[in-house]
């Protein structure tokens, strides 16, 4: 934080700090789950409660009919490589480098979507113009579906990609882009910070730069045949196949299933 706060803010902060987490320290909680295991440092004491991290899984169903939205999509996008944004929308979600992104990658080699609803209000000036003026350039580089969209209809989005931008701004939680990704074997470029840097390196499921203003320097000439070649590498393959195993309802239903046999069996034998 800046200079200038007083000795009684620091105090203040402090105390809130250590108050924060007091409810899960309790021995009210035998077992806490949570999606993002790595960041608990904070919650743990003397082992109690149990801190246990169970999948992300999300629904990778897709229509037997192609949507209308992606048979546009894959028109304007004439033969380039797809790089897309999908699911609801705003600021944090690293809309700023990916439009810089868009401003300057190779027009004959990509081409970006931007599919869910957009939170305009979250979005700054230039982004707004960044925006407009892409999508009115002859050649059309952004396509934009300001829209809810059901589950289907993106995962076919994300199917017909080449690569899935999950760059988000300081977003250190988990998220169920990369359970789409991994499904349909669509690699992603990430920022190394967080859940999503961490899990993208460790299961091998495409790029991370060390954060999101630094993404536009990946989309140089050539870059798409270098997303092609990753895409078809046995071991990003050997990745997805993978993260889908761990992160899948069934691994959801194991661990819970587990741990809460396990918490019953402890309660039955305190009563006894």
């Amino acid at each position: 934080r800046p200079l200038g706060w007083s000795p009684r803010d620091v105090a203040k902060r402090i105390v809130r700090w250590g108050r924060r987490y007091a409810a899960l320290r309790t021995t009210r909680w035998a077992t806490i789950l949570l999606l993002d295991k790595g960041g608990y440092g904070h919650l743990a004491t003397r082992g109690q409660p149990q801190i246990v991290g169970v999948p992300e899984c999300s629904v990778n169903s897709l229509s037997p009919v192609e949507p209308a939205i992606v048979k546009e999509i894959r028109e304007h996008a004439a033969g380039r490589r797809i790089c897309s944004l999908v699911g609801s929308l705003d600021a944090r979600k690293g809309v700023r480098a990916f439009l810089h992104s868009a401003a300057v990658a190779p027009e004959d080699e990509w081409f970006f979507v931007i599919a869910g609803k957009v939170a305009w209000d979250t979005l700054d000036v230039e982004s707004k113009e960044t925006l407009g003026r892409l999508r009115s350039e002859t050649n059309g580089r952004v396509f934009l579906a300001d829209s809810w969209f059901d589950d289907e209809t993106l995962n076919a989005i994300v199917d017909a990609s080449g690569l899935l931008h999950a760059c988000y701004e300081r977003w250190p939680y988990s998220s169920n882009m990369l359970c789409k990704a991994a499904a349909f074997r669509v690699p992603v470029i990430v920022a190394e910070e967080g859940y999503l840097g961490r899990k993208t390196v460790q299961y091998g499921l495409g790029f991370a730069v060390p954060e999101g203003r630094q993404m536009p320097g990946q989309f140089v000439t050539g870059f798409a045949t270098d997303v092609a070649s990753f895409a078809a590498r046995p071991a990003f393959v050997e990745g997805c196949s993978k993260y889908v195993v761990d992160n899948s309802p069934d691994a959801l239903v194991s661990t819970l299933r587990q741990h809460l046999w396990a918490s019953i069996m402890a309660a039955a034998a305190q009563q006894t």
